[in-house]
């Protein structure tokens, strides 16, 4: 008898558990940042998707044993190379940017979450924010200089867009998708802006209006890129 009392007071105690366990997974897929951060990755979802398939195309003969390549690297079938390189391009250019498009999603999604919180007369321009996020990506991701092998004649402008905005930049992505946003909607909430009057044109009074926010962000990230520049890349 008491082993059935005691096993029907362990489920409960589990369960129990269970339903603390669910409410606080809720309440973390609920919040802001997570949610944005679910939604941005799901925007990008197609790009990972359809960018694999180059992949696929350009290996998938290799994979079962067809050489276009001897032993020492030496291209043997031309028209299999060009093939290559073709999908290889698609892929760099596609998934390449991947980290440079989820800045975008991530602030999109964001812009549109908080705007709701302005007044109706301070809602955000989400092309604006767009852009000012996609700077200060820029700012924090792009070196001053590229190391370049030695005895290489050409540089591969495709590895170094992916090198700089591909997935490596997804944590730079998330940092500046979800923060620039919030620096608008602290200079709309307290008001630091440049208003003009209500006779100016609605389109020439917007563009004032985000002066101040896109200036903090200059200066904030540029900063931020600099020293990320200056002392953790030089000494890496």
């Amino acid at each position: 008898m008491k082993t059935k009392e005691n096993k029907i007071e362990g489920q409960s105690k589990l369960k129990q558990f269970g339903e603390k366990a669910l409410n606080v997974v809720q309440k973390i897929t609920q919040s802001t940042f997570v949610s944005t951060i679910m939604e941005g990755f799901i925007l990008v979802m197609p790009i990972i998707i359809t960018s694999t398939i180059f992949i696929l195309a350009a290996e998938l003969a290799p994979s079962f044993g067809y050489k276009w390549k001897d032993s020492d690297g030496n291209v043997i079938i031309e028209g299999y190379a060009m093939y290559s390189a073709f999908c290889w391009r698609m892929y760099n250019l596609s998934y390449g940017i991947l980290g440079f498009a989820l800045v975008i999603a991530l602030s999109s999604r964001m812009t549109e979450k908080i705007s709701s919180k302005l007044k109706s007369n301070q809602k955000m321009n989400i092309i604006i924010v767009c852009i000012s996020t996609a700077i200060a990506y820029l700012l924090t991701s792009v070196p001053n200089t590229v190391s370049v092998v030695a005895g290489a004649t050409e540089l591969n402008v495709l590895s170094l867009i992916t090198a700089i905005f591909g997935a490596k930049g997804i944590f730079i992505a998330m940092l500046t998708g979800l923060s620039v946003p919030w620096i608008f909607f602290l200079c709309y909430k307290f008001n630091i802006t440049i208003r003009l009057p209500k006779q100016v044109p609605q389109n020439i009074s917007q563009a004032f209006l985000n002066i101040f926010p896109t200036f903090f962000i200059i200066i904030i990230y540029g900063v931020l890129g600099w020293v990320f520049v200056q002392f953790w890349v030089t000494q890496c």
